[in-house]
């Protein structure tokens, strides 16, 4: 094959499938169905719970996409994992994601 030809229809699906592997690789976790449930809440909301511990993920660098969705995401799951139903995030957009997990009567 020349430097200027078409490329055959299997090179075309081999590259499609290579660039959505890689797509696939950099795209932000999904909530899971319990991290769906975990709420965030304020300090005042969660005054009467238990406290179950803090959550961290890293943010990831500036050019990665969308750091604060994908760092609350992985703290909502991590603390439902534990059985949090409620998550208070610290606001400094500087650092890692923290989030303080906390279990709540119904």
């Amino acid at each position: 094959m020349g430097l200027f030809e078409r490329p055959s229809a299997v090179g075309l699906l081999a590259m499609s499938v290579a660039g959505s592997i890689s797509c696939a690789s950099s795209t932000p976790a999904l909530l899971t169905p319990e991290g769906a449930r975990v709420h965030v809440s304020t300090a005042s909301e969660v005054a009467q719970c238990r406290p179950l511990g803090d959550f961290i993920a890293s943010r990831p660098s500036p050019r990665g996409g969308m750091p604060g969705y994908l760092g609350t995401t992985q703290v909502r799951n991590a603390a439902a994992a534990k059985g949090a139903t409620d998550v208070v995030f610290e606001d400094d957009p500087q650092a890692d994601v923290i989030g303080h997990g906390y279990q709540c009567s119904p």
